[in-house]
């Protein structure tokens, strides 16, 4: 116990006891994050292709079929690895500081775009088959609302979620290699 000397009894009886606010996060809340990343990520994939058109075409020429798929995965699991490995090694080198922090903000710009990428790929071939339309905006609002709506199952949402991350990491990796090879 503390001892406090120099106050009367009626400074004591008035002070409040502050009390830490208590937060807890329900699933509102939940579901109101991923509505604003969902039009965050939409506005982030049509401002991307305006900008960069030629991305959409190297998107666009991944196949939606399994052994793609399962390949990407892998691809991006790597990837998921290996490119951090190699920022920090150049990091700690001392004379290859820029490359690093070059590699380093590219894998996070990767990490936010992947799970886009794959939600823009998942749209098209679901938009394609279903609807036999073909419109970007649809591709984009379709997929990105598909993923976000199975995050919000939970375990499922998470497995779901981890492999369309592996798979837009994996398509990064084949548009750079792409890219580097033209």
């Amino acid at each position: 116990d503390t001892v406090v000397t120099g106050l009367d009894e009626a400074t004591i009886s008035n002070t409040k006891v502050l009390e830490t606010p208590k937060v807890s996060i329900t699933i509102y809340d939940n579901i109101i994050a991923q509505i604003m990343s969902a039009i965050a990520g939409f506005i982030v994939m049509v401002v991307l292709f305006y900008m960069l058109p030629k991305s959409k075409e190297l998107i666009d020429e991944e196949e939606m079929k399994f052994s793609n798929v399962l390949s990407s995965v892998g691809k991006g699991f790597a990837m998921l690895i290996v490119l951090p490995l190699i920022g920090f090694i150049a990091l700690f080198t001392g004379i290859l500081v820029p490359l690093s922090l070059i590699i380093l903000a590219l894998y996070l710009i990767f990490i936010y775009l992947a799970s886009l990428i794959s939600s823009y790929l998942i749209g098209r071939e679901l938009v394609k088959r279903v609807f036999k339309t073909e419109n970007l905006y649809l591709y984009l609002a379709t997929g990105i609302l598909l993923i976000k709506l199975i995050a919000l199952i939970p375990i499922v949402g998470f497995i779901v979620s981890a492999i369309c991350f592996l798979f837009g990491l994996g398509v990064i990796y084949k548009i750079i290699l792409n890219a580097r090879n033209n």
